[in-house]
């Protein structure tokens, strides 16, 4: 009768982490995200919106090139986040989608409390991002 040897789990090279590693991988699935996402900051942010997008039934025209362009121009990609001061995108026109002519960099304060105010039209027309 043979002699059936299992192998031994690799467990992931990551310090700190013990998860089970991805087979032939040296690291797990959730360190690989996360490693992706810290290599890709734009590329992560670009589908996190065409994501909310379909989410919220909006039109995304964007390309990730112009989409990559906005970012570099207004340090989108190190400033997001959920603080008072983070940066994120808004649409100036609610009613339309996502698209080059339809979006502005606005901090994380500026834009929640435009949520409430939306009757006020020239409200934020001049808030400087």
């Amino acid at each position: 009768m043979p002699l059936i040897v299992k192998k031994a789990k690799k467990t992931c090279q990551t310090d700190g982490c013990h998860k089970k590693a991805a087979p032939d991988r040296r690291h797990c699935y959730s360190c690989k995200q996360t490693r992706y996402a810290e290599l890709h900051p734009i590329r992560i942010a670009f589908n996190i919106t065409k994501q909310n997008a379909k989410r919220r039934h909006k039109d995304f025209e964007l390309t990730y090139t112009q989409f990559e362009l906005f970012c570099m121009q207004h340090g989108y990609h190190i400033n997001k986040g959920r603080s008072k001061e983070s940066l994120t995108i808004d649409r100036i026109d609610n009613s339309l989608g996502y698209s080059i002519d339809n979006i502005q960099i606005m901090t994380f304060s500026a834009n929640s409390s435009k949520g409430s105010r939306i009757g006020d039209a020239n409200y934020f027309h001049d808030v400087p991002f």
